[in-house]
């Protein structure tokens, strides 16, 4: 056996010694996996990774590789139904397989692991984003904050810190509502009201947020 031969051999033993392959390929599943009909609803190594928008590392000496997308990664043995997702979740899916012609992947793995990537960035999204926004005008009712007097064409106007407020609230409300319509925008008051501090705070600490 020649160096290389007796390299290759050592390391296909010391992955399968600790568990980094699946173990040989069953002849039965070799043999399907080169079936014209298994070929020809599957992709190259290349085109799978470009159409999950992953990164594919491979090792062809252990059979084994990472698919890795925004993060996250899976990692994946020839000839095995079961993958791994991000470290901790198994995966079942058709076994990546090698033809003679490279390897491969069914279009039915692409598709389940397109899935779990997706659900994976949809999760981490939603973890970060703003569901509600309560915008609370200070002042009103009572409460009318400062009062001054604004000179327009040598016409004196009253002008309340409690109107200006509201008349600003309303505006961003309405342009929030049009901006993010699947948002919650929310207001403590919407007319010339005093909710007291307390009120304020609990209108926010009752807002229902989903999980994240």
């Amino acid at each position: 056996m020649s160096p290389l031969a007796r390299l290759r051999a050592g390391a296909a033993f010391l992955c399968l010694a600790f568990g980094l392959l699946p173990g040989p390929v069953p002849r039965a599943v070799a043999a399907e996996a080169a079936k014209p009909a298994v070929v020809a609803q599957s992709l190259g190594a290349a085109a799978a990774a470009a159409r999950l928008k992953a990164r594919l590392s491979w090792d062809p000496l252990t059979g084994s590789g990472v698919l890795e997308r925004n993060g996250f990664r899976v990692s994946l043995a020839l000839g095995s139904a079961k993958a791994l997702f991000d470290y901790h979740e198994s995966l079942s899916l058709d076994p990546p397989f090698d033809p003679g012609s490279g390897l491969r992947f069914t279009e039915a793995s692409v598709a389940a692991l397109e899935e779990r990537f997706s659900k994976a960035e949809e999760l981490r999204r939603s973890r970060f984003s703003v569901a509600a926004i309560l915008i609370d005008p200070g002042h009103g009712g009572k409460d009318s904050g400062a009062v001054g007097e604004h000179s327009i064409g040598g016409k004196k106007i009253r002008v309340v810190e409690k109107d200006l407020a509201l008349d600003l609230s309303l505006r961003v409300y309405k342009a929030l509502k049009a901006r993010f319509p699947e948002r919650r925008i929310l207001l403590t008051r919407s007319g010339d009201s005093y909710p007291t501090l307390e009120e304020r705070v609990e209108m926010a600490n009752d807002v229902d947020l989903a999980d994240h």
